[in-house]
């Protein structure tokens, strides 16, 4: 039995051999990179290749979300909603295209109007639409070019607003806990559903008048939504319409076998591979354009 016992260890301690063995292999490359000047070298290289071959570079790529929606003509309004477990998230909306007076900032209305429209917008609005990023990204990936669905249901009248998940480059803050806390990423998808959808949903109400709202979520927003909406009744009956775009709920049958096995490792071999804080603050703007126009294409 004692050797059985020690046997069952064995694939644990490859685990964490494995684990080890590349957060080593990280911490020497990292080193490298810091003393060499690499980083310089094919940034340098990079541009005068794009230089010779004439590529322009596309502006948005360094953007953030207030830059984007003004970059396409529109205005936003930034709303900060603290979850009752203490997260404080960034909520987007997005304004209709309208100039400014001479008094109000042309990116932000003034402090005093942030959080409503000049005029009665619930009454000219068809309703509120609410959207929900997917997994490490954020409300960015639903910006990113002119004819983007965000726009067009502005264009078509509706009262716009975009969420962002605890732990994002815009709910990066706690009203206790520092990012460097490692209780500030103690969180998983369960905190998403019961904590920041429903403070969400229900400071879009709030703020737009409106008593129900349509939920638009993309792959994680989904899966959010499926959880928030099937144990939170309450919350459900604020919402009139539920459209699930690349609907996820069980991660399984992956084609790829690496990302599979990782999937599938215990929990203690991700945290030493990745960390226990946050692993990538929103994924790239490339692969977040990729994945929206497959889904689009479909």
């Amino acid at each position: 039995m004692g050797v059985r016992k020690k046997m069952s260890y064995l694939p644990w301690f490859m685990e964490l051999t494995t684990a080890f063995t590349l957060l080593i292999i990280e911490g020497i490359f990292q080193l490298i990179l810091t003393i060499l000047p690499i980083r310089r070298l094919i940034q340098m290289i990079m541009t005068q290749v794009r230089d010779r071959m004439n590529i322009k570079t596309d502006p948005t790529i360094e953007m953030d979300f207030v830059e984007l929606v003004n970059h396409f003509g529109y205005r936003t309004e930034e709303h900060f909603v603290t979850t009752e477990d203490g997260y404080i998230l960034g909520v987007h909306r997005i304004l209709p295209k309208e100039k400014p007076k001479k008094d109000e900032d042309p990116i932000f209305f003034s402090p005093s109007l942030r959080g409503q429209f000049r005029g009665d917008r619930k009454r000219n609005a068809k309703g509120a639409v609410f959207l929900q990023h997917g997994f490490m990204q954020c409300s960015e990936c639903w910006v990113l070019k002119k004819d983007a669905l965000p726009f067009q249901l502005i264009n078509a009248g509706w009262d716009v607003w975009l969420g962002n998940n605890r732990g994002n480059k815009y709910s990066y803050k706690h009203k206790k806990l520092s990012t460097t806390d490692e209780a500030f990423w103690n969180f998983c998808i369960d905190d998403y559903a019961n904590y920041d959808v429903p403070a969400m949903i229900q400071h879009v109400l709030k703020i737009s008048g409106f008593e129900k709202l349509s939920y638009v979520g993309f792959s994680n927003g989904t899966a959010q939504a499926f959880a928030a909406f099937s144990t939170n009744h309450a919350l459900t009956a604020n919402v009139n319409l539920f459209i699930a775009l690349a609907p996820a709920a069980v991660v399984k049958h992956l084609s790829n076998q690496l990302v599979a096995a990782v999937v599938e490792s215990k929990p203690i071999m991700i945290y030493k591979l990745f960390g226990k804080k946050s692993t990538c603050g929103s994924r790239s703007r490339e692969q977040t354009d990729h994945d929206l126009q497959t889904l689009w294409k479909k």
